[in-house]
């Protein structure tokens, strides 16, 4: 697969060095949607009161962020401990926690070499490698089709080809999740938004893994929501647990928040609270 890919890719990316495209766009953008953002008092009384080790990546990184905004270094710099330990890198800390002194940014760098290799200790190296091998190809594509540089049929030979490697992945792996991989789950979940929408098959076998997980406690249930939601809105159909945008119709809205008890997401008031109030 990679030969075909890097054939395939060798006009973009010749235009890439010469364009000055930006790829850590796309991964910013998912992390805005993975970061569960709350009113800063009541999100950090939660967040206080569970076991350090009881969380997932990307409540550690929203952590991190409200302690940034509090000025509070000293719990920012503990979040984003366990934050990097969980596989976050610097670079996105950074980015989204831009008000940092330059004394606690470079403390970040060590603190991530430091931590990192306690992730790949857990995580394996290769499958680390593939996933990001897919997203920047993922990123590119979209980048390059949003520029009009490339045809959306190109973007759906690439989906493809993703899926069919995620497939072999996961069979080789296991499932990607939250709690078992941190941040590299939330490229894989900005990768299967995109290349298990096409067909019913490929998304059902994605949704029974990705459900399966969520009834484990390995992945969070709004992200499964979002999943199934969004499969619904591009197919045309009505949401099941409401997670789009208002002019997305509604299987039944009287029984949306009960479809969203039953795999143990929050109701959709406080999950629409939560969306405008991400950071």
């Amino acid at each position: 697969m990679k030969q075909i890919l890097i054939f395939l890719f060798l006009p973009i990316a010749t235009f890439a060095q010469t364009s000055g495209l930006h790829y850590h766009k796309v991964s910013f953008k998912l992390d805005s949607l993975l970061i569960i953002a709350k009113d800063t008092t009541r999100y950090l009384q939660e967040y206080e009161k569970l076991p350090l080790d009881s969380l997932m990546e990307s409540e550690y990184f929203t952590a991190a962020k409200v302690y940034s905004r509090q000025r509070n270094y000293r719990k920012f710099q503990s979040a984003a401990k366990k934050s990097f330990e969980a596989g976050q890198t610097s670079e996105v800390m950074i980015a989204f926690n831009s008000s940092l002194p330059q004394k606690e940014k470079s403390e970040l760098l060590d603190l991530e070499l430091e931590m990192k290799k306690k992730y790949f200790s857990k995580i394996s190296k290769e499958l680390y490698d593939e996933i990001n091998e897919l997203s920047i190809l993922d990123s590119r594509i979209r980048d390059l089709h949003i520029r009009k540089m490339a045809d959306y049929s190109l973007v759906k030979i690439i989906d493809s080809l993703n899926l069919l490697q995620l497939r072999k992945l996961i069979q080789k792996f296991g499932m990607l999740t939250e709690r078992k991989h941190g941040a590299l789950f939330h490229k894989f979940f900005y990768l299967i938004n995109h290349c298990a929408m096409y067909n019913y098959k490929d998304h059902e076998w994605m949704r029974k893994l990705f459900y399966q997980a969520v009834m484990d406690g390995d992945a969070r249930p709004d992200l499964y929501a979002y999943f199934v939601d969004r499969y619904e809105v591009i197919n045309k159909r009505p949401q099941i647990y409401g997670s789009m945008t208002n002019s997305n119709p509604v299987q039944d809205w009287k029984k949306v928040d009960e479809n969203r008890k039953n795999i143990g997401a929050c109701n959709l008031w406080d999950w629409k609270l939560l969306r405008r109030g991400r950071f």
